[in-house]
């Protein structure tokens, strides 16, 4: 062979061997790759198909036993579950709870063998913060901060070491926006704790874990509508960072909800028309809406026509949201009734306002003040004699 054929080839093969380590080795910002079933289950519980979503997720924890994310996933999973499938919430959070202390141990356990393994890292910081949420959802609160606060040094150890793994920075840039915003008061409080980070680096570090598809994607999405909705106030933004997810999930009915949600926020009246034309939709879309979304929809019409003092509409509204009520929030029901007493009375009917207060004081597991309220107007009733008690 050609002496100036043997360079060529060797050339050619050394540029091959660099462009394979390049792809398959040493690419910039290619971060861990995740068995495609872990965001497959969660884009399929997104699309509203939590069945599948829970089938698929099941399949890879029998076979991936000793792998958090997959108790990550099947959280997040138990979590659109809840929604979709009407579950009650207390029920289903303290599901939620064991799973991701279950996921949170096991995630401990890994990391106790291999303290500077990054994937151990990051699953170990994604455990806390994710166990932390739980606890809030289900009221400990010092538990969720002291609980989410340990997810920073993990994390931020973790991107030390490798600052292309997009997947630690949904629970990493959460954790440093929120303490930068949070109220006031708790300034002296996040100082004791050690609790650091600015807005600016947490909304840098989610918009960056949006990079690449992970299975925590869809859920950083998610974050930025909480994000613009609950801690900026900013609802145009939260409408923008909503269309994403319903482009794409079409099907969710969470998401024309929420839609309604982020509307009342800026025009209740606007509010009302929404609710009530996602009301009309899930009429139409029996088989993915859930009857609890039909009652929550006018529920939502009716409180926000209290606001608006339309007494007419309040009781239509919440006498409709009463025909599709599943009592998986027993307070919306007693308030549904309760309200609607308080018009009555206003208006002179009285018979009609006790047999509305009678209903809602008979619904179980409702707050004590919300109790004590409904108790105190039937007491007044009875006292003036303005309506027959027994």
């Amino acid at each position: 062979m050609p002496y100036y054929l043997q360079i060529k080839i060797r050339v050619l093969s050394l540029t091959l061997l660099i462009i394979i380590v390049f792809l398959f080795v040493s690419r910039p910002g290619w971060s861990k790759e995740y068995d495609p079933r872990l965001l497959q289950s969660s884009k399929l519980a997104y699309q509203g198909n939590w069945r599948e979503a829970e089938a698929l997720i099941q399949q890879y924890l029998a076979e991936n036993p000793m792998d958090p994310n997959g108790l990550f996933v099947k959280g997040v999973v138990l979590e659109w579950k809840m929604g979709l499938d009407g579950e009650k919430w207390w029920e289903a959070q303290r599901k939620m709870l064991e799973v991701y202390q279950e996921a949170n141990d096991m995630a401990f356990q890994l990391w106790n063998r291999d303290q500077e393994n990054v994937d151990r890292l990051i699953d170990l910081g994604n455990s806390y913060m994710f166990l932390g949420r739980k606890y809030s959802d289900n009221g400990s609160w010092l538990k969720a901060v002291l609980t989410a606060k340990k997810c920073q040094k993990h994390l931020e150890k973790a991107l030390k070491l490798d600052p292309n793994r997009v997947d630690g920075l949904l629970a990493l840039g959460g954790f440093h926006y929120v303490a930068d915003n949070g109220p006031k008061a708790l300034g002296p409080f996040k100082a004791l704790l050690g609790i650091s980070g600015t807005k600016a680096q947490g909304l840098a570090e989610l918009k960056k874990s949006l990079t690449q598809q992970h299975p925590f994607f869809y859920d950083t999405q998610m974050v930025f509508i909480q994000l613009y909705y609950d801690l900026e106030k900013n609802y145009p933004e939260a409408l923008n960072a909503l269309s994403v997810l319903e482009k794409e999930f079409p099907d969710n009915p969470e998401f024309k909800f929420r839609r309604a949600r982020i509307y009342e926020k800026q025009d209740p009246k606007k509010g009302i028309e929404e609710y009530l034309k996602f009301a009309q939709w899930c009429e139409t879309q029996r088989e993915k809406c859930h009857t609890n979304y039909s009652f929550l929809a006018y529920y939502d019409a009716g409180r926000l026509s209290m606001g608006l003092k339309d007494s007419a509409k309040t009781k239509l509204y919440l006498a409709k949201a009463l025909q599709y009520d599943t009592q998986v929030d027993t307070q919306l029901t007693a308030q549904a009734l309760f309200w609607p007493g308080l018009l009555e009375k206003e208006e002179g009917n009285s018979a009609a306002a006790l047999e509305k207060f009678q209903k809602a004081e008979k619904v179980p597991g409702i707050s004590g003040s919300l109790k004590k309220q409904i108790e105190g107007e039937l007491s007044e009733l009875c006292k003036t004699n303005s309506a027959p008690c027994s």
